[in-house]
């Protein structure tokens, strides 16, 4: 069964749907709230709304197009993107410096970030091997693949670990879960979890014991040139005086703003549009967003939008397990995981449960490469949502032909 040609309808779990148009309203309405300062720098009122609803708009589009595309396309283009990030992400390295870090390529006024095509990309690839390697006689996916895997996810996180480490580590720990829903052999999968979890502690110890010449010596003569900033966001997270007024706000500015904002928002906030803190936190429209929802919506608002994501996640894991392909299943499991974690990150860094990370909030953050590439995202799942659709509709309609036979 194929879409109709003139059918321009939503298909696809209409529960994505919803939390698709929800963040993304809320979005438009919280961005052009937090970009105060941004207005008036610049004296141009209009400019950080219009700009964010052009991408919100063109994430949404992204989302419709990609949905009514067939999983052999969008399979092929998640290869070919992954060899392209590939190329990519090295030369974003090499390019101009934004906050000490190299992330992004700047083509004409256009600005991408290629590691966040690259985390899509990558569970693309992986969703493939995983599911050409799987064994259904050993019920579990072979050693070869399986190490095949972890190289393709290896490749790009080695490019983005220097730059963008906290991307780096959603990465790798996404294609760990959904590793383990490809059923691995279980002695080499464990034992590659507890090796990673091993390294990532003594590097979290290294770097909240190091002293800051240390940390300064290690970001001057190694290709760990953000080493001092990751030091110093650890060891900001824990330094909390015993009296309140001995905290230096302006030597932890986001940290504490972020914190003010939550801490004055109550139940319902200081309603839309009243936040006092956007004016004195930096980045309020991007890596902060959440403070000032919580903000100005107070503690409902900001479970409920945690409940979205929960909702996404739920709803896509309920597609994959009516998936009838393996790559399908992967596919959904991974870029839904990819998305919820990375919110969940952003989430608790901005409630102070996390140290400083620079990830932004996937729907909700100003960002033009982020809404796009979350619309992308979405409109995958809901491509897959689409298919299962169409093949409970033929089977239902096939069962009540062979019962009108009988």
């Amino acid at each position: 069964m194929k879409l109709k040609q003139n059918d321009w309808s939503l298909k696809g779990k209409k529960t994505i749907w919803f939390v698709l148009i929800v963040l993304s309203a809320l979005s438009v309405l919280e961005v052009y709230s937090a970009s105060s300062n941004m207005t008036y720098t610049t004296g141009k009122y209009w400019m950080p709304m219009a700009t964010h609803s052009t991408y919100v708009v063109l994430g949404l589009l992204a989302a419709y197009a990609i949905h009514r595309l067939e999983i052999v396309h969008i399979k092929l283009g998640l290869f070919g993107l992954y060899l392209l990030s590939l190329i990519l992400l090295p030369i974003a390295t090499l390019g101009p410096k934004v906050n000490d870090a190299g992330r992004w390529l700047h083509i004409g006024t256009i600005t991408i970030q290629p590691s966040e095509f690259a985390k899509m990309a990558t569970v693309g690839v992986v969703s493939f091997l995983f599911a050409v390697g799987y064994r259904k006689k050993l019920k579990s996916v072979g050693k070869g693949w399986f190490f095949s895997a972890m190289l393709v996810t290896l490749l790009p996180a080695i490019f983005i670990f220097t730059e963008n480490f906290s991307t780096a580590l959603i990465l790798c720990f996404v294609m760990l879960l959904l590793a383990g829903t490809a059923h691995p052999p279980k002695k080499l999968y464990w034992g590659l979890c507890l090796t990673i979890f091993t390294v990532c502690l003594s590097g979290f110890m290294v770097m909240k014991n190091v002293s800051d010449d240390t940390a300064t010596y290690i970001s001057k003569n190694t290709p760990l040139h953000r080493f001092s900033a990751w030091s110093n966001r650890i060891k900001q997270g824990n330094d909390l005086p015993e009296d309140p007024k001995k905290y230096d706000v302006h030597e932890n500015v986001q940290v504490a703003h972020s914190r003010i904002a939550i801490s004055t928002s109550g139940l319902t906030g200081l309603g839309f549009g009243n936040s006092v803190e956007r004016d004195f936190l930096p980045q309020a429209y991007s890596d902060f967003i959440y403070a000032i929802i919580i903000e100005e919506g107070g503690l409902l608002v900001g479970i409920a939008v945690m409940v979205l994501y929960l909702v996404l996640l739920y709803s896509s894991l309920k597609i994959a397990s009516d998936c009838k392909t393996r790559y399908a299943r992967y596919l959904v499991t991974g870029l839904a995981l990819m998305l919820v974690t990375q919110a969940m990150m952003n989430m608790a860094v901005a409630v102070g449960a996390m140290p400083v990370t620079g990830q932004p909030l996937p729907l909700m953050s100003k960002g033009g490469t982020s809404m796009i590439v979350t619309g992308t995202y979405i409109g995958i799942i809901l491509c897959v949502s689409k298919t299962v659709e169409r093949r409970k509709e033929k089977e239902k309609l096939e069962q009540i032909h062979t019962e009108n036979k009988q």
